[in-house]
C-alpha cells in the first residue's frame, strides 16, 4: 500500500468511470468485492462532469443488450453515485477546465480523461483508472502520468 501515499489529501482516491461500473451491475475487470476492499481505505472521489460519461455507458450498455429499460440495480446505483453513497462528487474548478484544456491542447480527444487527469492534479490525490493509453499520452507529453494508476498498481 506504499503507492496510495503519493500525495492524496486524507486517502482521497479518485476513480475513473469504470470503477463504478459493477456497482450499476455491469461486469469489468475488477469486481465490487475487490473495489470495496481498496475503498475502505480511501476517501472515493468523482469527478461531477463525468456523471454524463457513467450515464452514456449505461444506455450504451442497455442498447448492446437489446433492453427494453434500464434495470432497477442500475437506476439504483446511478442513483447511489448521484447522491453521494458511493462517492463523493467532487464540482469542477477554473482550475480544472485550465490543465484540461492543456491536455485536449496537446492532443488527447476524451474530455473525461481530461477531467480526471485535470481533478486528480488540482486536488494532488491519485485518480483510479485502468486507461494504459492516456497514461502513456501523458507521459510522451511530459504530463504527471504518475497521478494516474490502476488497482493493481494500489494494492501492491
Amino acid at each position: 500500500m506504499a503507492r496510495i501515499s503519493r500525495g492524496g489529501r486524507s486517502g482521497e482516491l479518485l476513480l475513473d468511470t469504470t470503477y463504478l461500473l459493477p456497482y450499476l451491475g455491469i461486469r469489468v475487470g475488477v469486481g465490487p468485492t475487490r473495489l470495496d476492499v481498496i475503498l475502505r481505505s480511501h476517501r472515493p472521489l468523482y469527478p461531477a462532469l463525468m456523471l454524463a460519461e457513467l450515464e452514456g455507458v449505461l444506455y450504451k450498455v442497455g442498447r448492446e443488450r437489446g433492453m427494453d429499460r434500464l434495470p432497477r440495480a442500475a437506476l439504483d446505483g446511478f442513483n447511489s453515485v448521484v447522491h453521494g453513497a458511493l462517492v463523493e462528487l467532487v464540482p469542477p474548478t477554473d482550475e480544472d477546465l485550465e490543465i484540461a484544456y492543456r491536455v485536449i491542447s496537446a492532443g488527447w480527444s476524451d474530455l473525461y480523461d481530461a477531467a480526471l487527469y485535470a481533478t486528480a492534479e488540482r486536488l494532488d490525490a491519485p485518480a483510479l483508472t485502468l486507461d494504459g493509453r492516456f497514461k502513456e499520452f501523458l507521459r510522451r507529453r511530459g504530463f504527471n502520468h504518475r497521478k494516474l494508476v490502476s488497482h493493481r498498481e494500489l494494492t501492491r
